[in-house]
């Protein structure tokens, strides 16, 4: 795999077809895959490829040929299906408590979100330009409305990383 995964960085290619059997989706009497290695292998080989480039496989049926060869040569056509699965983004479930209160140190919330939305706004000036911050106070600070409050008519351009807690 990491030669194949080598090859197409070299390549340069931004899209990719993969063509495996067609019967790779073939089942028996109980409703199995006949070949379920060859779906595991298909779907690792597009799980290893679509970091790189766009991922189509070409399907077609079976009747029209074993392998895309035996399809052109006998005249067929297949279609692309996109491979691309895009990620299920998960709701933050804030943490329970009681009420909010002090944030760990001693702070009080407000006194926290303030002095966060301070900080992100003092980041977005011009001599900040070309640097680098980590902004890591506690969840539920007002990080990322600061930070797009702080954002609005700004010529400053900004990447965030967001960890899951």
């Amino acid at each position: 795999m990491a030669e194949v995964r080598r090859l197409i960085r070299g390549w340069g290619c931004a899209r990719v077809v993969i063509a495996f059997d067609a019967d790779k989706r073939l089942l028996d009497a109980d409703g199995k895959l006949l070949k379920p290695g060859v779906s595991r292998g298909e779907q690792s080989l597009i799980e290893a490829l679509l970091p790189l480039a766009d991922v189509f496989t070409a399907e077609w049926n079976i009747a029209g040929g074993k392998g895309i060869d035996n399809l052109l040569t006998n005249g067929g056509s297949y279609r692309l299906v996109d491979r691309y699965v895009p990620p299920t983004p998960r709701p933050r479930v804030p943490r329970p408590c009681a009420e909010p209160g002090l944030v760990d140190g001693g702070d009080a919330i407000d006194d926290v979100s303030a002095e966060t939305a301070a900080r992100i706004q003092r980041r977005f000036t011009a001599g900040y330009r070309g640097t680098v911050a980590i902004i890591a106070p506690p969840p539920g600070t007002a990080k990322t409305g600061s930070s797009l409050r702080a954002l609005e008519g700004s010529p400053v351009r900004a990447a965030f990383g967001v960890s899951r807690h």
